[in-house]
């Protein structure tokens, strides 16, 4: 294969401040694996905070103290577990400087590598191993669910494994599709019923931390290794890029097309599809506001509209692909703090324009949340927008801090404009369970008392409804004209 090299006055090297380079400085916690050894120096034992191959730095508020002749260096123990790793000599540490003190190596470097190596022996080596088995506190009753949960997925993996799987090698995509809707409807009741018990026993304990987490830990332990045989169900658990609810999980949902190496992986994935459909109900429910927002006012040729928490923006792409924007012209803003989601979105936007209409353009706002909220934040610099939205970014914010964005993105409404919230509620048949238990999918699952609370004392005219399947709530705040 033909590969492109360049020549080495090509190579640009580094630019500005990363210019100066030096030995590099390692955290502690992270080389050592969150096992990092302790260091003993004058007297004393230390937390050890950074480690290179020319030195460390110690956490301490204190000075060291030293007796006798330091001009050969003081020496510095390493330990795990209580046996000896490494010493090595240092030149004489000063005094701390914001709780740290540097330490230098006095006439050699450090070999790291073999410290790492005789850190994690003695890690392994010097306990004497017990497991730790489970005896959390778990209701009964949810251990019986738990227990039925997995009898009802080893049956299905059973009877695919006698009627599906001989077979499987030998379909179409197009046969495989339809197995796949056919399934779909044989499951909807059974898995329905499946998530109203769920919720039916662990939305009593929502605001009882202790009893929770003893139960979402119940879960991982059982039932959550099973579903995350699911695509969407092990992305969601195990968060790629860190968070949960990233754009490509949104898109999986919007999709709705299930994944897997097999016929019962992709039945999981399915399950996982299914108790996420409110989201591609409240993507429906944005793009009719969409549509509402154009129809309301004809004689408006051109709208200002901002997604906040953008994700693919998919109501945008829904919304143009059904000819709602004919002869209409949109400034579209999108605000996200992940590059990636925003560089989705943009494409699914542009390619739902019908070729030739250039009137509608699309600016990506790569920005925190906290910066969202400064005084003077990017958003100073737009327009005043006919209407903005977020669709979910509120799910993860307390009641203090979800009443300051929608105050914020207020301001930025002109009269006559809107703003719309949604967050996720704690429905009998929502997504509770699923969600919050199932994959560690952590989120304000809100009640309407707790909504009402939010939108008290709200400028302009408040409403608050739900999404057709009841599972978000839509708070709008629409202002005077």
């Amino acid at each position: 294969m033909f590969m492109m090299t360049k020549h080495y006055t090509e190579l640009t090297g580094a630019k500005g401040d990363r210019i100066q380079f030096g030995a590099p400085q390692y955290d502690a916690d992270t080389f050592f694996l969150n096992a990092a050894p302790i260091v003993r120096v004058g007297g004393g034992a230390f937390s050890l905070k950074m480690i290179g191959p020319l030195g460390f730095t110690l956490a301490s508020h204190e000075t060291i103290p030293f007796e006798g002749d330091l001009t050969g260096g003081v020496e510095a123990i390493f330990e795990q577990e209580g046996a000896q790793i490494a010493r090595a000599m240092i030149v004489p540490p000063t005094s701390p400087v914001d709780g740290v003190i540097d330490c230098r190596f006095f006439d050699r470097t450090l070999d790291l590598e073999k410290l790492s190596h005789d850190n994690a022996a003695a890690v392994t080596t010097t306990r004497v191993w017990q497991p730790k088995l489970s005896r959390v506190e778990v209701p009964t009753e949810y251990k019986v669910f738990c227990a039925d949960m997995l009898d009802t997925m080893a049956t299905y993996r059973h009877q695919i494994e006698k009627e599906i799987t001989p077979f499987e090698a030998s379909l179409t995509a197009a046969e495989m599709d339809g197995l796949l809707r056919e399934m779909e409807e044989g499951v909807d009741q059974s898995w329905r019923s499946v998530l109203l018990r769920a919720n039916a026993l662990v939305l009593p304990f929502k605001y009882d931390e202790k009893t929770r987490t003893r139960m979402k830990r119940y879960t991982e332990n059982v039932v959550t290794p099973e579903m995350c045989k699911g695509a969407l169900q092990h992305r969601c658990f195990h968060k790629p890029m860190g968070y949960p609810g990233d754009f490509e999980i949104m898109n999986a949902f919007y999709d709705h097309v299930p994944k897997g190496a097999d016929t019962y992986a992709r039945l999981v994935d399915l399950l996982g599809l299914m108790a996420g459909r409110p989201v591609s109900a409240r993507m429906h429910r944005v793009t009719e506001e969409l549509e509402r927002l154009t129809a309301s006012m004809p004689d408006q040729q051109h709208f200002h509209v901002m997604s906040v928490g953008a994700g693919p923006a998919r109501e945008f792409k829904r919304y143009f692909e059904n000819g709602s924007g004919e002869g209409k012209g949109f400034s579209i803003t999108l605000v996200d703090p992940e590059e990636k989601a925003l560089e989705c979105a943009i494409k699914n936007i542009y390619s739902s324009i019908r070729t030739g209409i250039s009137s509608v353009m699309v600016a990506g706002m790569n920005t925190s949340f906290t910066e969202m909220l400064r005084p003077q934040s990017t958003f100073r610099h737009l327009p005043p927008q006919d209407f903005i939205y977020s669709a979910g970014l509120t799910d993860y914010l307390n009641p203090k801090l979800t009443r300051s964005l929608i105050k914020k993105l207020y301001e930025k409404v002109k009269p006559g404009g809107s703003v719309l919230i949604g967050n996720v509620t704690d429905a009998a048949d929502g997504m509770y369970w699923s969600a919050e238990y199932a994959v560690d999918w952590t989120m304000y699952f809100r009640n309407k008392a707790e909504m009402e609370a939010i939108a008290e004392d709200m400028p302009g005219e408040v409403s608050l409804g739900t999404d057709p399947t009841g599972s978000y709530y839509m708070l709008t705040l629409t202002k005077p004209a």
